[in-house]
C-alpha cells in the first residue's frame, strides 16, 4: 500500500483518485456494504440496469451475497480489509480523514462517523 493502492474495486479506485486530487477529508456515502443491493437500485435513473440480460445477478442473488464484502475472494482481501488497510497505512499517514456517514456502515466505528 506504500507505493500505489492495491485495486480491489471501484471504490479503492475512487479512494485513489481522491489521493491524487490531495483531498484531505473523505466522506463515504452509501457505503454501508451491509447489503447486496445497491442504494440507488429503486431510483428512476438505474431503470435500465435489469433491461440488459446477464447485466447483474437476480435481486434475489444480491440478497443472498449480502455480506459477501466481509470475506476474501479469489486470493484477495475482502473489500472492507482493503478499505481498512487503505486507511490506516495510506491515509492516516498522510494526514487524510476517512469517515462513514452512516451509523449502518459496516466500516463503522472502525472509521468513524461524519459530523456536519
Amino acid at each position: 500500500f506504500k507505493k500505489s493502492i492495491h485495486y480491489r474495486g471501484a471504490l479503492n479506485l475512487y479512494l485513489y483518485v481522491a489521493r491524487l486530487f490531495e483531498y484531505r477529508k473523505i466522506v463515504l456515502l452509501g457505503c454501508e456494504m451491509d447489503s447486496g443491493i445497491p442504494f440507488y437500485e429503486h431510483y428512476p435513473e438505474a431503470q435500465w440496469m435489469p433491461e440488459i440480460e446477464n447485466y447483474q445477478p437476480s435481486y434475489e442473488e444480491r440478497l443472498r451475497n449480502r455480506y459477501a464484502f466481509l470475506y476474501d475472494s479469489k486470493g484477495k482481501h475482502s473489500l472492507m480489509t482493503t478499505i481498512l488497510a487503505i486507511n490506516e497505512y495510506v491515509f492516516d499517514p498522510e494526514g487524510v480523514e476517512l469517515y462513514v456517514f452512516n451509523k449502518k456502515s459496516l466500516l463503522y466505528p472502525t472509521i468513524p462517523l461524519y459530523r456536519l
